[in-house]
């Protein structure tokens, strides 16, 4: 009975997928699909099937309700000169549940220029994202989760705010290994004076599995934008050092490495990740366990 409530759940969250992929809601609002977080960047962000952290509050609610201590954590992320992406979250534990909340800007300064390519005058682009996440028991080794996120674009002198949702089925299984559905970036569209951004609905099957101190986690999604790709990533605890690598294969491959160092109550994390357009991304962050 068990595996059929399970495999009813799993089906629930697939049909969500399967909607939301052809559904019209749309938005710009592609802050939500961006991670600050190197313990997730590290890892080719391959993360919903993780158990329950900060992190998960807009990767998968569902593993919220698996959270034992209250988190936050402050992270940083620097691309290039004038551009900038910082997040704070936190999750917690209530009775049965967790509870988890995310707050993330990204910022970039340009020069409006003229038909000459002369500099007429600076412009700030920021898009702010806010999001509210909580998972909870179904039953067993069973839970599920819902997330909802507000973000705000400003882009030169318009402005807009678009609504996206999220849901997630997170697993766990035997001998420390765990398994999880989503669907992310489901909402309304932000538009400006002329246009309307597309947001990149995404669904996705992840799995993570514990091989005494390492964790091995993948991930295989579709998107809008995209048929099928995969991420993969694998977590080492050597004594006080956390050693992490990830790969991905999005419209192209990329890799990251990362490493974390656990102290007392405190982590601190790096990763570095290159792009394939941009500059390299470095990625840092503080979080502390009360």
């Amino acid at each position: 009975m068990n595996r059929l409530k399970t495999a009813l759940a799993a089906g629930l969250i697939y049909a969500f997928a399967a909607g939301s992929l052809s559904a019209a809601g749309r938005s710009g609002g592609r802050i939500l699909e961006v991670t600050t977080l190197p313990g997730v960047a590290a890892l080719g962000e391959a993360y919903s099937a993780r158990s329950g952290r900060a992190a998960s509050v807009s990767i998968n609610p569902a593993a919220l309700a698996r959270i034992r201590f209250t988190e936050a954590v402050f992270a940083h992320t620097v691309y290039y000169a004038d551009t900038s992406l910082t997040s704070v979250s936190a999750a917690w534990k209530w009775g049965s549940a967790g509870l988890g909340g995310e707050w993330k800007q990204f910022y970039s300064r340009d020069i409006y220029r003229d038909e000459w390519g002369g500099g007429r005058e600076s412009f700030v682009n920021r898009f702010t994202g806010i999001t509210l996440g909580g998972g909870f028991p179904v039953y067993g080794r069973v839970s599920c989760g819902v997330s909802v996120s507000t973000v705000k674009e400003t882009l030169y002198e318009y402005s807009d705010t678009a609504l996206s949702l999220g849901a997630g089925v997170y697993i766990t299984g035997f001998r420390g290994d765990s398994f999880a559905f989503t669907v992310r970036n489901f909402g309304t569209s932000l538009e400006h004076k002329d246009r309307a951004g597309s947001q990149n609905t995404l669904a996705s099957a992840a799995g993570a599995h514990r091989m005494g101190n390492y964790i091995l986690s993948w991930e295989l999604l579709r998107s809008r934008e995209l048929d099928l790709g995969w991420r993969a990533g694998l977590e080492g605890d050597l004594s006080g050092l956390i050693l992490r690598g990830g790969l991905r294969y999005e419209h192209g491959a990329d890799f990251s490495l990362g490493v974390g160092v656990p102290y007392g109550r405190w982590n601190f994390d790096y990763a570095y990740s290159p792009h394939r357009d941009l500059e390299a991304a470095h990625r840092i962050s503080v979080g502390a366990l009360f």
